[in-house]
């Protein structure tokens, strides 16, 4: 009884133990699962701490960066505000430099025109001078020319008149030369040939030589009146027939104060017609031969002098024909 007593006890506590067990294992678990809340509140807590820490931070950055943006806009407008107040100064100053430059210049400009035409005034001043030396220089060079023309003018009249003189006399000597030929000529009777010879630009030189006066025609010739030697070249009878036309000329003559007698015109009227035959070519070979044949006939005779121009006359077609064909050729 005592055993069935003392083991209901047992059971009894041993329920009691498992029942306290199991309320302190309720407890446990309870303290357990109130402490995992707790821990899970805390830990929802700190998560909203952190998310709105995050928040504001997020918040409190985002400020920021509207604050530094707000700040950078404002340093922008201040910048711009300054950069155009800089290039409104600028621009100021740049007016004033310009303005100040075209003050100078213009200054610059009215003190070189009153320089220039301080100088113009002096330049005419000196060149009205110099005009008025130069004229009165002129008009005594002009009154020395004409005292000098006056002079040369009377040495060529007496020059002209010993020079007729001259010829004078030695017309009348190749007279009394020319009649002792032909009285010789006349004497010998000299055969005409029996073929007239074949005359060409080569040979009628060669043909004509051996009977050439051996001493200068006596008679005036053009070459005489130009003062030229029949060996002068085309330029130089030109300068000589310049230099004597501008003695010789009536007008120049008149405005040099000198009187217009008959001797100067026919003079002047000499030299051009010499000019005019030497200064062709074709003229002065036909003159040349002409007067080569009046000193050939001096010694020969009329006879011969007719031979001697009918050769020059051939000779002169024939020169005439080869420059034609030579002008031909070169316009070819």
């Amino acid at each position: 009884m005592e055993e069935d007593e003392a083991k209901r006890k047992w059971e009894e506590a041993k329920g009691r133990e498992k029942a306290r067990k199991a309320k302190l294992r309720t407890e446990k678990a309870a303290a357990k699962a109130a402490a995992e809340a707790e821990k899970e509140q805390e830990e929802t807590i700190s998560a909203q701490k952190r998310e709105l820490a995050a928040e504001q931070k997020r918040r409190s950055e985002e400020a920021l960066k509207l604050k530094i943006e707000d700040e950078e806009r404002e340093k922008a407008a201040a910048v711009e505000k300054i950069a155009a107040e800089q290039q409104r100064l600028e621009s100021e100053r740049i007016a004033r430099e310009k303005a100040e430059q075209e003050r100078k210049q213009k200054e610059e400009e009215e003190a070189r025109a009153i320089v220039q035409a301080k100088y113009e005034a002096a330049k005419a001043a000196e060149l009205r001078r110099l005009e008025q030396e130069r004229i009165e220089r002129d008009r005594k060079l002009a009154e020395a020319q004409v005292l000098l023309d006056k002079e040369r003018l009377e040495r060529e009249r007496a020059a002209s008149a010993a020079k007729k003189k001259k010829e004078e006399e030695d017309r009348k000597a190749a007279e009394r030369a020319a009649t002792q030929a032909v009285e010789e000529t006349a004497r010998k009777q000299p055969s005409r040939p029996k073929e007239e010879p074949a005359f060409t630009v080569d040979n009628v030189e060669n043909m004509v030589a051996p009977l050439k006066a051996t001493d200068a025609t006596t008679a005036a010739t053009l070459y005489d009146i130009l003062n030229c030697p029949p060996s002068a070249t085309r330029s130089e009878l030109k300068r000589a027939y310049i230099t004597l036309a501008k003695e010789t000329h009536p007008d120049a003559l008149l405005q040099a104060g000198m009187q217009n007698d008959e001797i100067v015109p026919d003079k002047f009227v000499e030299i051009s017609q010499a000019w005019k035959i030497l200064g062709d070519s074709t003229m002065r070979r036909r003159y040349d031969r002409e007067l080569r044949a009046k000193g050939v006939s001096s010694k020969a005779g009329s006879l011969f002098e007719n031979w001697v121009m009918g050769a020059a006359k051939k000779m002169d077609e024939a020169l005439s024909k080869a420059e034609g064909k030579l002008e031909k050729r070169e316009e070819q």
